[in-house]
């Protein structure tokens, strides 16, 4: 395993990069397109540091501050992100495959188009993170909140969201065939083309949630007991108009 290694001269060396830092920190760090799998960063500051198209596979960053990092198509699968703070963090087009990022903090992180196959995100904070186009198959998101998160045409077919708070969450053209959503708070979240199908709703909270007619639900569930908004398409989006493209339905 490669370690961080303190020096006398204040200079820390990771793997063949050299970084001046204070204490225990990386923070703002230049460590773009380095090999740091392995790496030892438990409890590490590394906030601010420039991690774009670095590998990090395998690393040990449990209790890391990342706050606000760059790791643009950084390479974390398999890496031990446990209780790291990754707030406002840039993880666009990431791997983050069997990464643990179990109770971490993704507030308003981004992960567009991020992979997270079989990511544990368990008590996870993703509050207003963006997750657009992210494939999270077989991901464990139980007991996380995902407040007003961004889903959009992202794979989460077979993930585990049970328990989780996913108020006002965006889930337009998600797939979400046999995701677990039992016992999840949906309320206001927005199904609008997604597809629910063999996806668990049992207990689930769906009050005031948004679907449209090509919305496609488990067998036997029906959006009308549930108090679900219908959303149909407006006649500037019938006209070919991206803006102002849904509309409620007038019942």
């Amino acid at each position: 395993m490669i370690k961080i290694l303190k020096k006398n001269t204040s200079w820390w060396k990771v793997g063949a990069v050299l970084a001046k830092v204070d204490a225990d920190s990386l923070e703002d760090a230049e460590l773009e397109e380095q090999n740091l799998s392995e790496a030892s960063l438990s409890s590490a500051t590394i906030a601010g540091a420039k991690l774009n198209r670095a590998t990090l596979s395998d690393a040990e960053m449990e209790s890391a501050n990342m706050r606000g990092v760059e790791a643009e198509e950084a390479n974390f699968t398999k890496a031990n992100m446990t209780d790291a703070d990754l707030c406002a963090a840039n993880l666009n087009s990431s791997r983050l495959d069997f990464a643990n990022l179990t109770r971490a903090n993704l507030i308003n992180a981004s992960l567009k188009e991020a992979s997270m196959v079989r990511c544990r995100l368990v008590d996870a904070k993703l509050d207003g993170a963006d997750l657009s186009g992210a494939t999270l198959e077989s991901a464990n998101l139980a007991n996380a909140s995902m407040n007003a998160a961004g889903f959009e045409k992202a794979n989460l077919q077979n993930a585990d969201l049970s328990n989780s708070i996913l108020m006002e969450a965006d889930f337009t053209g998600a797939k979400l065939q046999e995701a677990d959503l039992r016992e999840s708070d949906l309320s206001g979240a927005t199904f609008v083309g997604a597809d629910l199908s063999d996806s668990k709703l049992q207990n689930a909270k769906l009050d005031g949630a948004s679907y449209s007619a090509d919305t496609k639900w488990p067998l036997g569930f029906s959006p009308d007991q549930h108090n679900l908004n219908k959303i149909i398409p407006s006649k500037k989006s019938q006209a070919g108009d991206a803006k102002d493209a849904w509309g409620v339905a007038d019942f």
